[in-house]
């Protein structure tokens, strides 16, 4: 918050410069801490979800002018499609949803240099009462090895020591993407190639 204001007074060039690499820094240590937290309780089952009525579409357009900055700043498209019979309004828990999302959509970013991101969402099952959501995102990014596919989800794993030296984080994003969705009553799942951009497919009721 301080460095918030700071922000908003007479700085020089070179003192913008600095604030804004604090500030950088001190975002990605909320990101850690949060995800720490998040680990914590979801190993020791303290996790809670909601359940309430959302806009889906909403939902995503949110989600759309959060990154906004992120995917101009490196001249990446991002496009989201809602299929054909995609209820609009459901009942879940519109946070963790989006919690979720921008871990996924982050890491997108985070390794897509050039070209897309695309984020498809479509009904996989339906019945009376419950829609099975299906989410899938792909990107055109540096992509995953196939000797870590299996890995990639586990606490603190990244594709290797470059990018963890390279593009940072803690590697907790996709655990807890993971863990949460199978709260959720879902499962999640990656098909990759090194170089060739990678695919992110979940599905939730």
């Amino acid at each position: 918050g301080m460095t918030r204001l700071l922000m908003e007074t007479s700085l020089s060039e070179e003192q913008k410069r600095f604030t804004n690499i604090i500030n950088r820094s001190l975002n990605n240590l909320v990101v850690i801490v949060n995800n720490v937290l998040d680990y914590s309780n979801l190993k020791a089952g303290k996790l809670t979800l909601d359940s309430f009525a959302f806009d889906v579409a909403e939902t995503m357009e949110e989600l759309r002018k959060h990154f906004e900055h992120a995917l101009g700043n490196k001249k990446l498209t991002f496009t989201i499609q809602l299929q054909e019979g995609t209820p609009r309004f459901v009942k879940g828990d519109a946070f963790r949803l989006k919690q979720v999302l921008t871990n996924l959509i982050g890491n997108a970013i985070k390794f897509t240099n050039e070209g897309s991101i695309e984020l498809v969402i479509c009904v996989k099952e339906q019945d009376e009462n419950i829609s099975r959501l299906s989410f899938a995102l792909r990107d055109t990014g540096i992509g995953i090895a196939k000797d870590k596919l299996e890995t990639i989800f586990e606490s603190f794993a990244q594709g290797d020591k470059k990018i963890a030296s390279g593009y940072g984080g803690a590697g907790l994003g996709l655990t807890i993407s993971k863990g949460l969705i199978e709260l959720q009553g879902g499962q999640i799942s990656v098909i990759s190639e090194q170089g060739t951009g990678a695919t992110f497919l979940f599905d939730i009721p």
